[in-house]
C-alpha cells in the first residue's frame, strides 16, 4: 500500500460549516476512498478566508475514517510553505493527488519528483469565461490560466468530471506540448464523474415520504450556490409560471450568493422574488448548516436547477444533483451538462433547453399533477445513485493508479512548439519532409516532388504580386441553379440550441455544401 498526500479544498462535510461545496465533497471522496483501499492518506484541506472568514494562520488536525486531515488556511500555502514541507517530509509519501484546480496548482510547489495525479473538476478556462461575463471584463482570465498552466505541465495523470471535459483537456495538453512521441499510446486523462459516498447514501436513505395525491401541497427545492452559470431570470420566470398554474406549489432554496466569488445572481433572484405577487410562496433560507439539509430534502417533492448556456456547463458537472438523487427527488433541469442529459435519458429528470422558462414550467407542472410519475422518477434516481454513482465505483481509475503510482512515460518533457522562429521552422519542416520522402520512395521521387513544390510556390507568389497590382481573377461562371454570394457570409451568432430548434421546424432539411482543400499528392 502507498503513502499518499492529498491536496484539496475544505470545509469537509463533517466540519461545522454553512457551506457544502462540490469541490470539498470531491476532495473527501478521493481521500476517504484511498484510505478505505488500505493506503495511508495525509490530507491538506485548504480553507479560503473569503468563504467563512478563516484566520490567515489557522490550522486544525483531526483523524477521520483513516485519513489524517490538516485543515489549513490558504495563506499558509503561500506564506508558510516550510510548515507544509516539513509535514510532507515526515510522512514520506509515495505520490501526491491534487483534487481540483487550485489545490493541484499549489501541490506542484511541494511534490518534487513524486508521481502526481491532478484532478481538474470542470474546465478552468470555461469557468474563467463565465466569471468574466459577471465581472464585465476579462482581467481574471490570465490569472486562471496562470494557475492552470503548472498543472498541465507537471501532472503525470489527470482526471476530469465528464467525458466532454476529458477531450477538452487532451486538447489543452496538446497545446502546451505534452502530447509527445514518448507518451504516445499512454492514457493520460481519465473521466471520473462526481460521485456520492456510502455515508451520504445511508443518510438520505432514511427519508420516508408520504404518498402525494393530486391537489396535495408540492414543495420545489433549489440548493447550493447561485454560481456564475445560474440563470436567475429564467429560473424565477419558470417558477412564477408554475405557481400561476398550480396553487399548491411553493418554492424553497438553501444556499445563495458565494462571497468572494459571485453574489450578483442571488441578489437578482431575491429582487425578483420581492416583487412577485406570489412572494409569500417563496422561502429563501440562505446558507444553512449542513446538518439542516436533511430536513429540507425530506420536505421537498422535487428539485430544480437552471443553467444558462456556457461552455462551463457543456464541459462541467452539477454535483448538487447527486444529493437530490440520493434523497429520491425527481429533478427538473436545463439540458446542458453531461449529467443532465444522462438523467433525462434514464427517465429521472425532466429537461428543457437553456433559456426556455415555458418548457421548464411545463416540466414542473407535470410533476405536480402526476404524483405517481414523480415518485417513479425519484425511485429511479435513488437506484441510479446506489448502483452507478457510488464513489467506490467512480474512483476505480484512481484506485488502480494508486496501487502502482508512476511518472508519465515522457515525464515533464514537452515538444518545443515555439522553439524556432517561423522562417527557421519552415526550413526545418521541409528538410524533414524531404528526408522522409527520400527514405520512403527514393531520392529521385523526393527531388521531383521538391521541384514541383518549389515551382508551385513561385507561381502562387507571382499571382499574389499581380493581385497586389490590382489584377482581378477570371470571372466565375455559375451553373444553372447556383447562387453567387456578393458579400462575406456572417458567422452564426445563435447557440447550437437555437439552431437545433430552427432546423427542427423546417419542412425540408437544409442543403449544405462543403469545400475540402487537400494536398496535391
Amino acid at each position: 500500500m502507498a503513502r499518499i498526500v492529498v491536496f484539496g479544498l475544505g470545509p469537509m462535510r463533517f466540519e461545522q460549516s454553512t457551506r457544502l461545496f462540490a469541490l470539498a465533497l470531491r476532495t473527501w471522496h478521493f481521500a476517504s476512498c484511498l484510505a478505505r483501499a488500505g493506503h495511508e492518506v495525509l490530507l491538506f484541506s485548504i480553507r479560503g478566508h473569503a468563504y467563512e472568514g478563516w484566520p490567515s494562520d489557522k490550522k486544525t488536525l483531526v483523524e477521520r475514517d483513516g485519513v489524517t486531515v490538516w485543515s489549513i488556511s490558504e495563506h499558509l500555502c503561500h506564506e508558510r510553505p516550510d510548515w507544509i514541507r516539513r509535514r510532507i517530509a515526515r510522512f514520506e509519501p509515495d505520490c501526491v493527488v491534487g483534487v481540483n484546480r487550485d489545490p493541484a496548482s499549489m501541490a506542484v510547489n511541494f511534490i518534487g519528483r513524486l508521481p502526481f495525479w491532478a484532478d481538474v473538476n470542470g474546465d478552468p478556462m470555461a469557468e474563467a469565461q463565465a466569471k468574466a461575463r459577471t465581472l464585465g471584463h476579462d482581467d481574471n482570465i490570465a490569472e486562471w490560466h496562470r494557475k492552470f498552466l503548472p498543472v498541465l505541465l507537471r501532472a503525470d495523470h489527470f482526471s476530469t468530471c465528464s467525458r466532454a471535459q476529458r477531450l477538452a483537456l487532451i486538447g489543452q495538453l496538446g497545446l502546451v506540448g505534452r502530447l509527445t512521441g514518448g507518451n504516445d499510446g499512454t492514457e493520460l486523462v481519465t473521466a471520473v464523474p462526481n460521485s456520492i459516498d456510502d455515508e451520504e447514501l445511508e443518510l438520505y436513505g432514511r427519508i420516508r415520504r408520504k404518498q402525494r395525491k393530486p391537489g396535495d401541497p408540492f414543495v420545489l427545492l433549489s440548493s447550493g450556490g447561485f454560481n456564475t452559470w445560474i440563470d436567475p431570470v429564467v429560473m424565477f420566470d419558470a417558477i412564477e409560471r408554475s405557481m400561476k398554474r398550480c396553487p399548491t406549489l411553493s418554492f424553497v432554496s438553501t444556499g445563495g450568493g458565494i462571497p468572494g466569488h459571485h453574489v450578483d445572481a442571488y441578489a437578482q433572484f431575491q429582487e425578483l422574488v420581492r416583487k412577485s405577487r406570489h412572494r409569500k410562496r417563496f422561502e429563501l433560507a440562505g446558507w444553512v448548516q449542513t446538518t439542516e439539509l436533511f430536513g429540507y430534502y425530506e420536505a421537498a417533492n422535487a428539485a430544480l436547477l437552471v443553467d444558462r448556456f456556457t461552455y462551463e456547463g457543456v464541459l462541467g458537472a452539477r454535483t448538487r444533483m447527486l444529493d437530490w438523487l440520493a434523497a429520491g427527488l425527481p429533478i427538473v433541469c436545463t439540458r446542458l451538462s453531461e449529467i443532465s442529459e444522462d438523467l433525462e435519458r434514464r427517465g429521472i429528470a425532466l429537461s428543457a433547453e437553456p433559456g426556455d422558462p415555458r418548457a421548464l414550467s411545463d416540466a414542473i407542472v407535470e410533476l405536480v399533477e402526476d404524483p405517481a410519475g414523480a415518485e417513479r422518477r425519484g425511485r429511479r434516481g435513488r437506484r441510479h445513485a446506489e448502483t452507478t454513482l457510488r464513489a467506490a465505483a467512480q474512483l476505480e481509475p484512481l484506485m488502480a493508479w494508486a496501487k502502482a503510482p508512476a511518472r508519465a512515460p515522457d515525464g515533464e518533457r514537452r515538444a518545443g512548439l515555439d522553439s524556432l522562429p517561423a522562417p527557421a521552422y519552415e526550413v526545418k519542416k521541409h528538410v524533414v519532409l524531404f528526408r522522409d520522402e527520400a527514405r520512403s520512395h527514393g531520392l529521385p521521387v523526393a527531388l521531383k516532388k521538391t521541384g514541383q513544390f518549389a515551382s508551385r510556390r513561385v507561381k502562387h507568389g507571382l499571382q499574389r504580386a499581380f493581385d497586389g497590382f490590382g489584377f482581378t481573377e477570371e470571372p466565375v461562371h455559375l451553373e444553372q441553379g447556383q447562387v453567387a454570394v456578393a458579400h462575406p457570409i456572417e458567422p452564426p451568432t445563435r447557440s447550437r440550441f437555437e439552431w437545433r430548434k430552427l432546423v427542427s421546424k423546417l419542412k425540408q432539411p437544409p442543403v449544405v455544401a462543403a469545400v475540402v482543400c487537400v494536398r496535391g499528392d
